[in-house]
């Protein structure tokens, strides 16, 4: 250990001679940013086609799925409260018995569900692609909780056609109540761009 802080020393201390010198002044790319050019991963027969197609401002696979997994993860992540939003929506439009706007509204809300699902299944197939693919140093993408994900699309997304009422601030109508029920028609249309998030 002392022998590696001696010729630290040393080291240093002739780089500051140097300095002091100017034997660094007037450097080829001095004041210029330093273009650095990782290849070391690319095998030696490809790597004057990557610097071609970099220079040309095309990314390699690898790279172009990184992007689309990306710009996916933040539609996914912003999709419960956006079919929550759908819910207070798609409620408005259901019409007839109470039984038969419950089980709309429930083959509604588990098709957007499986839908969801389905969505996060084939992002996280991309993120597995990519790991296979591209080299391990330059991958940042993470798979999504696919378990954390839909629970909280449960938690926002009402489970059912009461829940919905209750979320959207709607009087839940009678059973046996048919067509246009009194809660819906006493709504003003102010409260109903405040449901749907309309503009005044």
């Amino acid at each position: 250990m002392q022998n590696l802080d001696g010729v630290r020393r040393i080291a240093e201390n002739r780089i500051r001679e140097a300095l002091d010198e100017g034997q660094f002044d007037n450097l080829p790319g001095m004041g210029k940013p330093i273009r650095l050019l990782d290849d070391s991963l690319v095998p030696p027969a490809q790597r004057a086609a990557v610097k071609l197609l970099k220079n040309a401002g095309v990314l390699p696979e690898w790279a172009q799925l990184q992007q689309e997994i990306a710009r996916e993860q933040q539609l996914i992540l912003a999709l419960p409260a956006q079919r929550a939003k759908a819910a207070a929506s798609y409620i408005l439009t259901l019409r007839g018995t109470f039984s038969e706007r419950s089980y709309r509204y429930d083959e509604w809300r588990q098709y957007e569900r499986s839908q969801f699902a389905a969505r996060l299944k084939a992002c996280n197939h991309m993120v597995l692609k990519l790991c296979m693919v591209g080299p391990q140093h330059f991958v940042t993408a993470h798979p999504l909780n696919t378990h954390q994900m839909l629970e909280e699309f449960d938690e926002l997304v009402p489970t059912d056609l009461n829940s919905a009422h209750i979320a959207a601030k709607i009087p839940t109508p009678a059973h046996n109540t048919g067509g246009h029920h009194t809660g819906i028609i006493a709504l003003t249309w102010a409260r109903l761009r405040s449901i749907l998030g309309g503009s005044k």
